[in-house]
């Protein structure tokens, strides 16, 4: 079965809370409102093949595994549960919608080939929650686990839109300008 991941903006979903309650119109007459109202939003993702429509997330819907990631104005998941070391299956799901694969600029590698990588080491009191967190491919996790070396230490923050930035070693960078995650949608 497919596993659908339904982003939806907090706005839109304190805007549009009584279309899901309302029970005035048909299946048939709902599904055609909807269809022409909202068919071109993105608001499914799955991994491997991209951004759906309401009606592809609906049709996958029927018979799926399904998570919702509430995302902030910015398109950015609002926080998970924080606690343990270990990322759960919401965060990685919403660092999935987040990051769409390895967030390290001009990397292509899927979701599913990455480990998610605390910004500030859990060992050193960094928690797992999602403003620590980012998506990293097995290579460029490597790299952010080096200590310095002969290019020098990339490091990661989390900008004002509560998305990944990258920022480079004076060795590549000397003014060490930051760099936006790789957003595309991965395929």
């Amino acid at each position: 079965r497919p596993h659908v991941n339904v982003h939806i903006n907090a706005r839109d979903l304190a805007e549009h809370r009584d279309c899901a309650a309302s029970s005035a119109a048909t299946d048939a007459d709902e599904e055609d409102s909807l269809d022409l109202d909202l068919s071109d939003l993105d608001v499914g993702h799955m991994p491997w093949l991209g951004p759906l429509s309401i009606s592809q997330t609906r049709l996958l819907g029927c018979d799926c595994f399904l998570s919702t990631v509430l995302l902030d104005d910015h398109g950015a998941p609002l926080d998970a549960k924080p606690g343990k070391r270990l990322v759960t299956a919401e965060q990685r799901v919403a660092l999935i919608a987040r990051d769409k694969g390895c967030a390290f600029p001009g990397c292509t590698c899927v979701p599913a080939w990455t480990d998610a990588h605390h910004i500030r080491h859990w060992a050193n009191g960094g928690p797992t929650v999602m403003n620590n967190l980012v998506l990293l491919c097995r290579s460029h996790h490597r790299l952010m686990h080096r200590k310095s070396g002969f290019v020098g230490k990339w490091e990661i923050r989390i900008g004002v839109d509560n998305k990944p930035w990258f920022i480079p070693p004076p060795s590549i960078d000397p003014q060490r300008h930051p760099r936006p995650a790789n957003i595309t949608f991965k395929t």
